[in-house]
């Protein structure tokens, strides 16, 4: 890539510094503005193959007041953001970027929201240029100021570089694993890209923005990422939508009707998931919803970021009931420490939650801190770290909704105390209806949820669309565990000698198993059990799934420790049934069907119902 000439070369160290030396060096009277000679004259020395009309197009797209001159802001949006709306400058604006990107000028970071409200950023916190509020590593600190995402770092494998204002030709993808890139290296994901690259929704996001987290990104060969996150509701539903579409019902082998939801409390199973009362400690329904009419995270600006946080906490604090947070009871919104968005001006959090209260919370597992990773970093979720993020809860400490994390909201329905057995903690129908109850009324307070007809529930995430939803439970499966694993022994170290075993089927049974310390945990006595599916069963089959798996599991633990070697054969046979389908039935119906069938066969296990 050539150089830029010397003379045009900007000065300084901060984004804000080179953008105003740039400007000078543009400006060549010095009267704060940039006429089309003075522009001519610029883009004539950066390529000499200028043809009137592309200066023109420039012109047109730069000048966004059309008095024939551009001012600086005019100047620093058209950097940003600009794009002409006539399809003639259009064209003629793209064969000049290309004749500017063969200039030079390496992308180096940017953000997308003018000038205006990075500045409102930096004064609410005191900041200067790039810099940000996180305290952390210097990879992590990139993605939480103003800007988008760069960082390369040799060391940690770090190459996020991809410009999100992108509208050339995409890298080399071939050491890519994600379910974008399949698409993208196919010749209609080719014809996507073509067709696609140069448009924007209405609220202004590109598609290089949404692909960014996906290219900076390789992936691992055994691990396969989205690589695509939404940056608002017409990603899902507008010009882009053929791509998100595709890239959606293939993360959940969903390839073809419609995603029907059913949020109908009525319909949930009444099995008790642990008629013991020695196996399932805890229980927990979360989701995402996203607002319509706002960006999705990944592309609010600043000043968005604020007004939606004030709209969904205005809505949150009018609930009542079991679902009320309330001061005087110890509950409400409150903002990330050190966050001073303050939505509904409390003197006591001004600067957040205190930091004693976020270790409470994050002690508990009710916390959610500054992205870690580069997959949300690159995708754009850190900016402006922590404003406008907080967590919302009832005075009852059983329902929590996690604000402008991921997605705008994340609902969490919760109880139990782990490592503990009791009747709340295995009361997953309790759960699940405080859960549901909770997104229900939420919307009926006025914030309409974003949909979509064919993916259901739209989240930033293509992979926590349709449902979003995850209902789990903290379950002690530790003879079941060795069963499928060790032949029955119990596992000295390691996962034991065959761990596919149980994950087969974990699969088989439409659930998931982790560590309760989360997917890397290697636990091996008690898991954290959940529905695997997201999209293509309905909110309440999921749940069902959940309950009504982990009520056949929990027998099946009871009869390998009640006699191992006469009863593994009756298990066997049950977990056989517990992968088969029942025809015309829902995921849930097999389950039934395998916990009924082993309790026929070793009668003696009702007979410990009573003991718990």
């Amino acid at each position: 890539m050539a150089e830029l000439p010397e003379e045009l070369k900007p000065e300084g160290n901060t984004v804000q510094e080179r953008l105003k030396s740039e400007f000078k060096k543009w400006d060549t009277d010095g009267n704060g503005t940039v006429t089309k000679d003075e522009l001519s004259a610029v883009l004539k020395k950066i390529n000499d193959k200028f043809s009137d009309a592309e200066i023109e197009a420039v012109m047109n797209a730069a000048d966004a007041n059309s008095d024939g001159k551009i001012s600086y802001n005019e100047f620093v949006d058209w950097v940003f953001s600009g794009q002409p709306s006539d399809d003639g400058h259009k064209a003629a604006q793209k064969d000049a970027a290309e004749k500017l990107s063969a200039g030079g000028g390496d992308f180096t970071g940017c953000s997308l929201h003018g000038d205006a409200d990075d500045q409102a950023f930096r004064a609410a916190y005191g900041l200067e240029g790039d810099a940000c509020n996180v305290k952390h590593d210097a990879w992590i600190n990139a993605g939480c100021g103003c800007k988008e995402y760069f960082c390369k770092d040799e060391k940690l494998g770090i190459e996020a570089v991809f410009d999100p204002r992108c509208q050339g030709d995409l890298p080399d993808l071939s050491n890519h694993n994600s379910f974008v890139v399949d698409l993208l290296k196919t010749d209609e994901g080719k014809k996507m890209w073509a067709d696609m690259k140069d448009k924007k929704t209405s609220k202004g996001v590109t598609l290089a923005k949404c692909i960014k987290t996906g290219i900076d990104n390789k992936g691992h060969p055994n691990i396969k990422t989205v690589g695509l996150v939404g940056g608002d509701e017409e990603c899902f539903t507008g010009d882009f939508k053929p791509l998100f579409e595709q890239v959606t019902r293939a993360r959940h082998g969903f390839m073809e009707g419609n995603h029907v939801s059913n949020m109908n409390v009525e319909d949930l199973s009444t099995v008790d998931m642990d008629p013991f009362g020695k196996y399932v400690h805890t229980a927990r329904v979360r989701t995402g919803r996203s607002v319509s009419g706002y960006c999705l995270p990944p592309s609010n600006s600043f000043e968005e970021r604020r007004a939606l946080e004030k709209a969904i906490t205005d809505a949150l604090l009018t609930m009542t009931g079991e679902l009320a947070g309330t001061k005087a009871g110890g509950g409400g919104y409150f903002p990330l420490s050190g966050s001073k968005s303050n939505p509904q001006k409390d003197a006591d959090l001004e600067n957040g939650m205190s930091e004693a209260y976020g270790k409470e919370l994050l002690a508990m597992g009710n916390l959610f801190q500054e992205p870690d990773s580069t997959l949300l970093l690159s995708g754009g979720m850190g900016r402006h770290w922590p404003d406008a993020r907080g967590i919302f809860h009832n005075d009852q400490k059983n329902l929590f909704v996690w604000l402008n994390e991921e997605d705008h909201m994340r609902i969490v329905s919760m109880q139990g105390k782990k490592g503990t057995c009791s009747k709340e903690g295995k009361d997953m129908r309790a759960v699940a209806k405080r859960f549901m109850d909770a997104c229900n009324t939420i919307e009926g307070l006025g914030l309409k949820f974003m949909k979509s007809d064919a993916l259901g529930w739209i989240l930033t995430c293509p992979s926590n669309c349709g449902t979003g939803l995850r209902a789990g439970c903290q379950v002690d499966c530790e003879h079941l565990y060795r069963h499928l694993t060790n032949g029955g022994k119990a596992i000295e170290s390691g996962a034991g000698e065959n761990p596919g075993g149980w994950k087969n089927a974990m699969k088989g049974m439409a659930l998931q198993a982790r560590g309760t310390g989360g997917v890397d945990d290697t636990s091996v006595t008690i898991f954290d059990i959940s529905n695997a599916d997201r999209m293509g069963k309905t909110d309440v089959t999921l749940v069902n799934i959940c309950i009504d798996g982990i009520a056949f599991l929990t027998v099946a633990e009871h009869a390998l420790r009640k006699d191992y070697e006469g009863n593994k054969a009756n298990v066997d046979e049950a977990l056989a049934l517990a992968q088969k389908p029942v025809e015309g039935k829902d995921g849930a119906e097999q389950l039934k069907v395998a916990r009924a069938a082993l309790l026929e066969k070793i009668p003696t296990l009702s007979e410990d119902f009573a003991a718990a």
